[in-house]
């Protein structure tokens, strides 16, 4: 949930080959905010992951 009291969804992919996260949905408040804020803040995170080699199928990311 975001400082708005509503859970946010965001889905990215990363680009194997390049490692660059690319954004495939972003969140309600984003698309509202007409800004990628938490968007942004995933993609941070994923590029973080790729760099360190910690990878997974799947990654819940929650920020308050």
């Amino acid at each position: 949930m975001n400082g708005l009291g509503r859970k946010e969804i965001y889905k990215g992919e990363i680009d194997g080959s390049t490692g660059e996260v690319i954004v495939v949905l972003e969140s309600n408040y984003d698309i509202e905010l007409g800004y990628p804020y938490f968007a942004n803040k995933a993609r941070g995170a994923a590029k973080q992951m790729w760099d360190t080699g910690d990878l997974s199928d799947e990654k819940f990311l929650a920020w308050f």
